[in-house]
């Protein structure tokens, strides 16, 4: 077996594989967007007018027509709440079907005009609060995976600047290997070129590292990107 010296490319290497597999890791967990052709985005599209007229349902297609002249419009954004704040989506008329009609507090002139509608909690259809409760458990879970690999990252870092050769790295922990790009894997297999030996001391107990889990991650990552 070769000697492989720790260098910083070594380093930076390895250190980059556990962002990739942070990166596959979460995305499972990514956040959904409401988009077009989606059951959401449909939901909203037939809520739009409601939601609009909802201070005032009894005044709803009874208004006259002049005071309604600027209130039709074929696209409207909607402020909808969400936890941290709020979540905004553009939703468009059927093509060839009537556009929205809006309430005259909504009307503007001009070639550029554009209207919002502001939901309420309550306003929301209960396929869009079932999406933002989904969404809000799978922003958990990435913020979990996001800080376990962190803590790893950083654990490795530590590790390896406490060792002088990738093969007392591998000797002390024989799990870090999952996390070695394979050229480096490939030279330490290489023969052995004499040299002095020398007598390295490692860190890894004083780091508690959590090499169950470390090796956990690997295979889960190695699962995964398999199947992808």
């Amino acid at each position: 077996m070769a000697y492989v010296r720790r260098t910083d490319t070594l380093c930076f290497e390895v250190l980059s594989k556990v962002d990739e597999m942070r990166n596959k890791a979460r995305e499972p967990y990514e956040t959904q967007q409401i988009t077009r052709d989606t059951p959401e985005y449909e939901a909203l599209r037939n809520s739009v007018e409601d939601v609009a007229w909802k201070e005032a349902p009894e005044l709803r297609g009874k208004l006259p027509d002049a005071w309604l002249e600027n209130c039709s419009y074929d696209r409207v954004e909607l402020s909808l709440p969400k936890d941290d704040g709020h979540y905004r989506v553009d939703v468009r008329a059927v093509d060839g079907n009537t556009p929205f009609k809006l309430t005259p507090q909504h009307g503007q002139a001009g070639y550029f005009r554009s209207a919002t509608v502001k939901y309420e909690v309550s306003d929301l259809p209960p396929i869009v609060s079932e999406f933002f409760a989904k969404n809000a458990q799978r922003e958990i879970k990435y913020r979990e995976i996001s800080t376990k690999y962190q803590q790893i990252k950083q654990q490795l870092s530590q590790f390896m600047k406490g060792h002088a050769s990738l093969n007392k790295m591998i000797e002390t922990m024989p799990e870090f290997e999952h996390y070695v790009p394979q050229s480096y894997l490939d030279k330490l297999r290489e023969p052995n070129k004499k040299r002095d030996t020398k007598v390295e001391v490692t860190i890894v107990d004083d780091l508690n590292i959590d090499t169950n889990e470390l090796a956990t991650l690997a295979v889960g990552h190695r699962i995964a990107t398999a199947h992808s």
